[in-house]
């Protein structure tokens, strides 16, 4: 099962119950997808399921021996095996982790669009 960007929305009480129950219910496991930061929302375009109504962290998910978690750009990845088999999330490289830190470099002094672009025709001249 795939979660994104819904626990956040859920009490800590109704979060728990959605991963007891969804993990009572798949096969393999359960992919959750959330932000890293602990950040106020409120009801976006009147909307009172938007509402962030709790905030997690790796810490959170200790009474899951087998889960993996990792934080990446501002997000919290974890999954949690349903079948006792540990699964490590795949980690970037090196190379992959200062490429997307120069990227975001870029973006900031270039704005997106200008980066992108820029990017684009550095590449193409390379290859």
């Amino acid at each position: 099962m795939f979660a994104a960007d819904l626990l956040e929305h859920l009490t800590r009480d109704d979060g728990r119950a959605f991963l007891a129950l969804s993990l009572a219910r798949v096969n393999l496991g359960v992919l959750l997808v959330m932000p890293a930061l602990d950040f106020e929302q409120g009801a976006v375009f009147g909307n009172a399921y938007e509402i962030h109504r709790s905030s997690w962290a790796p810490a959170d998910f200790a009474p899951y021996p087998d889960a993996d978690v990792l934080t990446w750009r501002r997000q919290l990845l974890v999954w949690l095996p349903s079948d006792g088999v540990r699964r490590v999330l795949p980690r970037p490289t090196l190379r992959e982790a200062l490429g997307l830190a120069a990227r975001a470099c870029l973006v900031r002094v270039l704005g997106g669009l200008r980066s992108e672009a820029w990017l684009d025709e550095h590449w193409r001249r390379r290859t």
